[in-house]
């Protein structure tokens, strides 16, 4: 059960957890703003200004393309190249009040009657002037919604993800400085151990190697001075000895011996000195 749960907080688990709540996030965010949206244009649209402007400008559209091409109201082949270029819309063509030319079977006068728009907008021909209803689709817009609910709801499925990326950049960067700290001598400092993931492992790990560290330089220190106490302690037992062997040469050389057995004592007396001198070597290698 520990190690599950420990599981749970490794880095790639978190990364895991925070793509699914992004994605979740996101089609929340695209279905609610294009819902929205789609609602908000939908009333919009009703509107009797919005549908006069689009009726207009796509009379206007017709009639640039009817003087570019010098077209007749027979000339139905360029007119019907003009509705598949302009997918969003129909019209029927009348002149004195007869239609001249018709959309096709997706519209028809019968079907229509009771849903047509009243608005007629004339179109100069080059056989005469003609007056055209239009039906706007507005599908063009709705497209325009999806893209932006979709541009939305990627923006919100970025910062989900950033935020996690951001919180362990902002680690990161604060280890890289903790360990310059440590690189410039001061092993008191503590490394900061955050979560219970791959990183915090890297600090607990840091932290570990300091200690260590730490306490290999205590024991050196602790070496050195043991060594230093030994060494003077050693000098200066070697000193008192070595102090006698010296005088007792001293007098041997400059034959201040009375007789043969002083002589022998003292020299009895520096072999002792020396031994004595050769016993503390040995102990102190």
């Amino acid at each position: 059960m520990l190690g599950k749960r420990i599981k749970w907080k490794r880095l790639s688990t978190q990364l895991l957890a925070a793509v699914i709540a992004a994605l979740l996030l996101a089609g929340t965010v695209l279905f609610v703003s294009n819902s929205a949206l789609s609602e908000w244009f939908y009333r919009y649209s009703t509107n009797d200004a919005f549908a006069h402007r689009e009726e207009q400008r796509y009379a206007d559209k017709l009639q640039a393309y009817v003087d570019q091409h010098k077209l007749s109201g027979t000339d139905t082949d360029a007119l019907d190249q003009w509705l598949r270029d302009h997918r969003s819309v129909l019209v029927i063509l009348r002149r004195d009040g007869q239609p001249i030319y018709n959309a096709g079977l997706l519209w028809t006068e019968e079907a229509s009657a009771d849903d047509a728009p009243v608005a007629q907008y004339e179109v100069q021909f080059a056989d005469g002037p003609a007056q055209a209803t239009f039906l706007c689709f507005f599908e063009n817009y709705y497209f325009a919604i999806t893209i932006l609910s979709l541009l939305l709801s990627f923006v919100v499925f970025v910062a989900v993800l950033l935020t996690l990326i951001r919180k362990k950049t902002r680690y990161i960067t604060r280890m890289r400085d903790e360990l310059r700290i440590l690189e410039g001598g001061d092993l008191e400092y503590t490394v900061a151990v955050r979560g219970e993931d791959e990183l915090a492992d890297l600090a607990r790990g840091i932290n570990d190697m300091r200690q260590a560290v730490i306490s290999r330089q205590q024991d050196e220190q602790e070496a050195r001075e043991a060594n230093h106490a030994l060494v003077t302690a050693m000098s200066h037992d070697l000193r008192t000895p070595l102090t006698a062997l010296i005088g007792y040469l001293d007098i041997m050389t400059m034959q201040k011996c009375k007789n043969e057995e002083e002589h022998a004592r003292f020299l009895a007396l520096s072999r002792s000195k020396a031994q004595q001198i050769k016993e503390m070597s040995d102990r102190l290698f």
